[in-house]
């Protein structure tokens, strides 16, 4: 079977207003207090909680959202074959981006979710991106079982960990739903699962992906129903590490090689 091979450019996210600017070396001096900044929305500069190395990762604690960080992303990818003798590439990605470091309810609520969905052959591709505030209901994640949302495109488990999992997303004119689960070892990139983005030390973030997936399902595309099946990848990333400046950017490519491995490089 062919691989697609994945590519992602993660250019900065940035929405009208809400460029923060934290200062995360103080608060990292404030943790030593065991206190942190206190700021009132609105007031001053956002402080988020400081990325530090040598922090523990939890890969089923931690798939949960991290609103005390400035953003997070959740990034499945798969390359799978259908029953009509196709190759499929698939990919769905959720942003959240906090507007601020107070935790408001209702439409006070700091955070803001974006989620992308692609589905490609060789001659031809389907997508859809949706945006909502979080905080009245319309997107979310929520543990106990896990649950992830944002208007009816939903990744779910029957427990607290990302795997085995479903991935429900419906569009204009396709929809997807694979049900995955993993084969082999999650793994921490970087050092221990903490990658430095810039010379700041908390401008970092941690990182950690599930590249041993088996996914199978259904897709629908220009009505047609399409059972496909092969192997997936997920990331999970969250910290601090948005920079303000649109000449920077970091590339991301992973691939599932044939003796079994699979390969990732980020710059």
């Amino acid at each position: 079977m062919k691989k697609w091979l994945f590519l992602s450019l993660f250019f900065l996210l940035i929405l009208g207003g809400t460029t923060q600017h934290w200062e995360k070396d103080l608060a990292a001096q404030e943790l030593g207090n065991g206190t942190l900044p206190v700021i009132k929305e609105g007031e001053g500069k956002a402080v988020y909680e400081p990325v530090l190395p040598d922090i523990t990762i939890n890969v089923g604690k931690d798939f949960n959202e991290h609103p005390n960080y400035h953003h997070e992303v959740w990034h499945y990818k798969a390359n799978v074959k259908g029953d009509d003798g196709r190759e499929y590439g698939i990919q769905w990605t959720m942003y959240r981006i906090s507007n601020g470091d107070y935790q408001g309810v209702g439409w006070k609520n700091a955070q803001i979710y974006i989620a992308q969905a692609v589905v490609s052959t060789e001659d031809q591709s389907w997508s859809q991106q949706r945006i909502s505030r979080g905080g009245i209901g319309q997107a979310g994640v929520l543990m106990d079982p896990l649950r992830m949302w944002i208007d009816d495109w939903l990744w779910k488990s029957n427990n607290n960990f990302s795997m085995p999992s479903q991935l429900q997303v419906k569009a204009d004119d396709f929809s997807i739903d694979l049900t995955s689960a993993s084969y082999g070892p999650f793994v921490l990139n970087g050092d221990k699962g903490y990658k430095k983005t810039h010379d700041l030390l908390s401008t970092a973030s941690y990182f950690f992906s599930a590249p041993f997936l088996k996914t199978k399902g259904v897709l629908m595309l220009n009505g047609k129903e399409v059972n496909v099946q092969g192997l997936a990848w997920l990331d999970k990333e969250w910290g601090n590490h948005l920079i303000a400046s649109n000449t920077l950017r970091w590339d991301a490519f992973s691939i599932h090689l044939k003796d079994g491995r699979a390969l990732a490089l980020t710059q």
